[in-house]
């Protein structure tokens, strides 16, 4: 980054490298709204979670970008404002979605195989776990260009 804070280069070097990340997090998602979406209409979404997968994916992706955003117009050199406050705070939400998606579908659902063996529920917990590890890399990266961000604006 040789662009000076904050400007107008730096807001578009940061929107630039931030997208790819964006759309990272989308593509983990997108599946797990889509088995939340067929599970739910097929056996109903009180069933099981799936309420809370088809629900859960798209929030998480919209608070990861409100998340994201504010990193972004900071690096514009925009100033604060009363929406931001909780774009930032609501954005462990994403976190807490990908550490169940990780932990209790994938890693969890692993452990209660030793009791119930099937073959679908193996590759389920493979996919949930392999989808969590593959969705936590690209929500670090946007929570880091944010951290990055917000100390240049205290050391400047």
């Amino acid at each position: 980054m040789n662009t000076v804070f904050p400007s107008e280069e730096f807001g578009i070097e940061m929107q630039r490298s931030m997208s790819g990340f964006f759309s990272r997090f989308l593509l983990c998602l997108f599946p797990i709204f889509c088995v939340g979406v067929y599970k739910g209409f097929s056996v109903g979404f009180y069933q099981s979670d799936y309420l809370l997968l088809a629900l859960g994916a798209p929030i998480s992706y919209i608070l990861a970008f409100a998340y994201g955003l504010v990193g972004i117009l900071e690096a514009y050199g925009k100033p604060r404002k009363l929406w931001m406050y909780p774009a930032v705070w609501l954005g462990f939400v994403p976190y807490l979605f990908v550490v169940y998606l990780t932990f209790y579908r994938g890693v969890w659902s692993l452990v209660s195989l030793i009791w119930n063996f099937s073959w679908m529920a193996l590759i389920a917990a493979l996919i949930f776990t392999l989808i969590g590890f593959l969705a936590i890399r690209p929500l670090h990266m946007i929570t880091e260009f944010c951290r990055r961000i917000a100390l240049a604006i205290k050391n400047q």
